[in-house]
């Protein structure tokens, strides 16, 4: 380094070289300039010491993240995780995030729910815990717990149930809590309870209600079960996809938009709400999701780029469920910055989804003008922090 050359520059003046710059009568001015160069070391090596340790210091904070290992990625309904769209501009799903938004650090989660053993089983809140959400349920709904029964597993209470006037709530260890009116459930069937019927200027269904009508109702919805839902600033979802006949399915989705950018993402993968409409467009349930209330923050990671995701998916190292390879940098139709939020996944962290046109699936709905849209994935968080790239790397696992 060019400081320490010059330290030991400073620091070997030798004392023949100050004799022959100065007189004999000069000696207090030689001592003094002996001293001073030594100080001015002294400076120079208390400086750079400072400098190092600070670097050593900020290092020392960004190494303290544990390494991430890739949780393996699950199918789709399609054998993998595709969708069906006429083209790339219908591909819209609610998220928050936008690329104009530019994080530095996101969160990354332990899912305290996560058994091996038992995958997909909820865990993590305690009975009192699960009872006192659902008489906060009950409350907000303005009903009355006539009953409660446990449901147990080998991991334990994993949901207590508690029958109402109106229907059946049920909360559930991994912090979801679910309002249930379909009339064929046994408590409601055998007190003659039926789905909530919407006033007639709402359409509530699952293939034919259009975006604006969708709009208005879950505004209806949210508005009707703003106490239950407890959402400072509701933001709506109204999207969906198709299927291989062409129908367009619907969902009906809201979740908490008060918070900063970050919040908002994970409010969003997390935290959403689901309303469901039955066969006749009556509402059957209502399903309110808290995974926060069991994720253990792991800590803050550094993300990269969508530009250095860019690179990596077109240099192989992504996830993927689709059994094809990247088709090429022509066929990818969008990106999003997002959470998975799978049950059977140990670790929750921030990806770049790209969404991929499938050219090899043409036959796949193209009779109905469908294209075919593969899911490929990329940790956003820097890859010294990523333990297991060789899981991730390639085609698929």
């Amino acid at each position: 380094m060019k400081s320490e050359r010059i330290l030991y520059a400073l620091a070997d003046v030798r004392d023949e070289f100050i004799e022959q710059a100065y007189p004999p009568g000069a000696k207090s001015a030689r001592a003094w300039v002996k001293y001073a160069t030594c100080a001015a070391c002294l400076c120079l090596v208390l400086a750079c010491a400072l400098v190092w340790a600070a670097g050593r210091g900020t290092a020392a904070v960004v190494s303290d993240l544990p390494v991430i290992n890739v949780p393996e990625l699950g199918v789709g309904g399609m054998g993998f995780e595709g969708y069906l769209y006429h083209d790339a501009s219908e591909i819209e799903n609610g998220n928050p995030w936008r690329e104009d938004m530019a994080f530095e650090t996101m969160p990354v989660f332990k899912n305290g729910s996560y058994d091996p053993a038992h995958t997909g089983v909820p865990s993590g809140l305690g009975e009192e815990e699960m009872m006192r959400r659902l008489e906060r349920a009950a409350a907000a709904l303005g009903v009355e717990v006539l009953e409660t029964q446990a449901e147990r597993e080998n991991v334990g209470v994993t949901s207590i149930m508690a029958r109402t006037e109106i229907g059946t709530l049920r909360a559930y260890a991994d912090g979801g809590v679910e309002l249930d009116l379909w009339s064929n459930y046994p408590w409601n069937m055998e007190h003659g309870l039926e789905p909530m019927k919407l006033p007639e200027q709402y359409s509530f269904t699952h293939h034919d209600t259009t975006e604006e009508q969708a709009l208005k109702t879950i505004e209806y919805l949210a508005g009707t079960y703003a106490d239950f839902l407890n959402f400072k600033e509701p933001a709506f979802i109204v999207s969906g996809d198709y299927d291989i006949y062409g129908r367009y399915n619907r969902s009906y989705k809201a979740y908490d938009a008060s918070g900063d950018n970050v919040q908002d993402i994970l409010s969003y993968a997390f935290c959403c709400a689901s309303f469901s409409p039955d066969d006749e467009g009556k509402l059957s349930g209502i399903q309110l999701r808290d995974d926060l209330a069991v994720l253990e923050k792991i800590g803050d990671y550094p993300i990269i780029s969508i530009e250095e995701a860019w690179g990596r998916l077109l240099d192989g190292q992504y996830q993927t469920s689709v059994p094809y390879e990247l088709p090429g940098q022509e066929y990818i139709a969008k990106v999003e910055l997002m959470y998975r939020s799978s049950p059977m996944e140990e670790v929750f962290l921030p990806y770049y989804r790209f969404y991929v046109e499938l050219p090899e699936m043409e036959s796949v709905g193209s009779e109905l003008g469908l294209q075919n849209f593969g899911a490929y994935y990329v940790p956003a968080i820097e890859s010294e922090y990523i333990g297991n790239a060789e899981i991730y790397h390639g085609q698929f696992n």
